[in-house]
């Protein structure tokens, strides 16, 4: 037995998996990949948290253009000790719900004595049937416990259910095995335009020290003048956001277009909540509520005041809306 290292402390340890789960645009691919490319240079410290240095990382990437993979190169800062694999550029096409493609990542860990392995994401490196079914989950869990015994740390990125985000957490789609061989999984969640929080999630790692208290406090935006994620408290930051919308439905109130319907969208844009071209006060409300806990500034409660928040004389009945 040994003590397992900090990979960043309070967030990841030596030889532990981790899912990060988040909905489509949340930024989990982000995030991941900042967090590669800390432990993987020598800054020594991630989120304002320590972190390793000097890791290598074998990253395999199953849905990105390499366009954008240049993008987040350029905005992020890479090095020498980021192995990169493009599946859509590539061929042949790895599917690793085949043994001998699962074998061929084993055997590359081994030649490369890769520190860390990113599998992202489930959905576009495993070709699975059906991802509500256990059974499609095996080559995934089979592979996380070998990637792990040669001493590597393996991060799973994940998409979260369609709408799945409900007080600030997100669920993960797919059966429940999806979490069978993770010692960790956190969320990432879309908090504003520009701002995204992090939150622990059920399974608190191998290493006996579990989740550090900063993890659900933090949000973070993109630093690209220094490269990296800017950490902040994640209650300043989302009354930031909120401030920053309530100046501009002030705005958008003085103009002779706005009716509640664009109000909302605008909203429902902004927060990243994805509750379709439908929008409502009823759909929103239980996505953002936990915004809004205690006293505020926006005098906003309940959901009859957080619609009351977006009221003005409007050319739309209130029953389109509401």
């Amino acid at each position: 037995m040994r003590e397992l290292e900090p990979i960043v402390e309070g967030l990841l340890y030596d030889t532990e998996s981790m899912l990060v789960a988040g909905a489509s645009g949340a930024g989990k691919s982000l995030f991941t990949y900042a967090l590669c490319k800390a432990v993987s240079s020598y800054e020594g410290e991630f989120l304002g948290q320590p972190c390793a240095t000097g890791k290598t990382v074998l990253y395999l990437d199953g849905e990105m253009h390499i366009n954008s993979i240049g993008r987040r190169v350029k905005t992020l800062g890479g090095n020498n000790n980021i192995g990169y694999y493009s599946k859509p550029n590539s061929n042949p096409d790895l599917d690793l719900t085949l043994e001998e493609h699962r074998d061929a990542i084993i055997d590359a860990v081994i030649a490369g004595g890769y520190d860390i392995v990113v599998l992202d994401s489930v959905r576009t490196l495993f070709n699975m049937a059906d991802e509500n079914s256990a059974a499609s989950w095996q080559p995934l869990n089979q592979l996380v416990p070998r990637l792990r015994d040669l001493g590597a740390v393996v991060i799973v990125v994940h998409h979260a259910n369609k709408g799945a985000i409900t007080g600030g957490t997100v669920m993960f789609a797919g059966s429940t095995n999806a979490v069978t061989t993770v010692d960790r999984d956190i969320t990432i969640n879309k908090a504003g335009e520009f701002s995204f929080t992090v939150n622990a999630g059920s399974k608190q790692g191998r290493s006996e020290h579990g989740f550090g208290s900063w993890v659900d406090c933090t949000s973070y935006t993109v630093d690209a003048e220094n490269q990296c994620l800017l950490a902040e408290n994640s209650i300043d930051a989302q009354l930031k956001e909120l401030r920053k919308f309530a100046v501009m439905l002030s705005k958008m109130k003085q103009g002779d277009s706005y009716n509640l319907k664009k109000g909302m969208q605008k909203f429902n844009a902004m927060f990243g909540l994805k509750v379709g071209n439908n929008v409502s006060g009823k759909l929103m409300w239980p996505k953002v509520e936990y915004l809004f806990e205690g006293d505020n500034e926006f005098g906003v409660s309940d959901l009859e005041s957080f619609t009351e928040w977006f009221k003005k004389e409007s050319p739309l009945p209130l029953n389109d809306v509401f």
